[in-house]
Formats: structure tokens, sequence, C-alpha cells
């Protein structure tokens, strides 16, 4: 079953000696099975992942834990791989530890796009937050989902007491209708509307008259799933 799976199989020994090594690590590591079971060792993980890994293993040995790991794996062009490995002691039949199984997938793409993420994630925080203009998103009943210190500041809430309030927190009644009309108009329509006016109500109590632009946000299948502005 093993010889035809996509998933790299690795069965160890207690004293950690390569017992058996997968065929799919030719397609995915470059490495022969046999080359790997003679050669295997510690030295073929990242060096920056290597405590992490030998800890994982130990409480693999004392708890039988297998949650799974992720780490760097050498290929045998010298480049490194991420892999996600779950393990699972293997036990004779009166009970007894006998080795480890290790069943890893090469998560490299999916490490990157995560990676991508979270810079651009920084990246758009870092505009927005050095913008002079307020932003803001909300979802499709008006709680903040997101929002600059701009905005924060201009209205007088502390961040912490703003994210998952309601925009109309910030107004009278008159003005909620009216922004609520304009959220519908765009959510209808999906064109967006540019420079509306209201009147907000600061914190302190203080009124301030705002202009607003405000956009339609979809998810992936284009489903409308909030606004902003």
């Amino acid at each position: 079953i093993t010889d035809n799976m996509l998933d790299l199989i690795t069965v160890v020994g207690l004293n950690m000696n390569v017992e058996y090594i997968s065929p799919s690590h030719r397609q995915v590591l470059g490495y022969e099975p046999d080359e790997l079971v003679r050669t295997w060792s510690i030295d073929f993980i990242h060096p920056d992942d290597r405590k992490k890994v030998t800890g994982w293993i130990r409480g693999l040995f004392e708890a039988g834990r297998h949650d799974a790991v992720s780490f760097r794996f050498r290929h045998a062009d010298g480049r490194h791989l991420w892999l996600e490995t779950v393990g699972s002691l293997i036990s004779d039949d009166r009970g007894e530890k006998v080795g480890i199984v290790f069943s890893s997938r090469d998560i490299t793409e999916r490490m990157r796009s995560s990676q991508a993420l979270r810079d651009s994630e920084a990246k758009y925080r870092e505009i927005l937050d050095n913008i002079d203009d307020g932003y803001y998103e909300v979802d499709l009943t008006g709680r903040f989902t997101f929002f600059n210190d701009v905005l924060s500041e201009f209205l007088g809430y502390p961040r912490e007491e703003l994210m998952g309030g309601y925009f109309k927190t910030a107004m009278d009644e008159e003005n909620v209708k009216k922004v609520f009309k304009v959220f519908h108009e765009v959510y209808l329509t999906g064109v967006p509307s540019r420079l509306v006016e209201f009147e907000s109500r600061r914190k302190d109590g203080s009124r301030a008259f705002v202009e607003s632009s405000v956009f339609l946000i979809r998810d992936m299948e284009g489903n409308p799933v909030g606004f902003r502005g």
C-alpha cells in the first residue's frame, strides 16, 4: 500500500534507524529510497527546525502524541521543502513499542502562499496607517471588521472598543438611516457611492461632518460580504 501512496512514508526503529522509505520520496524530494535508508540523519532537516523536530519525536515516544509538525527538509538539489508530518507509534503483539511510522506531505506551496498573504496584509496595513483619511470595513450588518488608526482617532474611540461595534454607534438615528440607504443601494447595484456626506458623533459627544465613499466587498465566489470606504 505504502509503495503506491503519494504521501511520504518513513518507518524507523526505536533507535531511529530507518527501516523503510516509500518510493514517493523520489518524486517529492529527489532521493532514491535506498539512498535515504543508508544516509538519513538529522542533517537533512533545516538547522532552524531541528530542535523542534527532535522535541516532537521525544514527545511522541513519551506520550504517544502524534500531532502534525511542519519543518523544512533538504531536497536532493540542495533547496529546502516544507513537510507536514504526523507520527504514530508501532507496537508488537505484546504491546511493546518497536518503532514509529511517519507520514509526510509537501506543503511548500501552502507555506509560500501563507507568507505572501502575511506580507500583503502587512503592506496593506502600513499603507492604510500612513494615509490621512480614515479607512473602514464593515460586514453586511454594519459591524466594524477593520479600520485604520486615523478613523479610530477621528471618532475618539479606542481601537478595542470600536472593533466589532456597529457604525451606527457613532451616528444619530437620522444619519443612520441616511447611511443605511447608501449601503443598501451599493449592495443592490454593486456600484460604488462616492462622496457621501453625513454627520457623525464622536465618543465625547461632539459632532463631526464626514465625507465618505462606499464600495461593496465580495468574497472569492462573488457574493457580497460587506462594505469598505
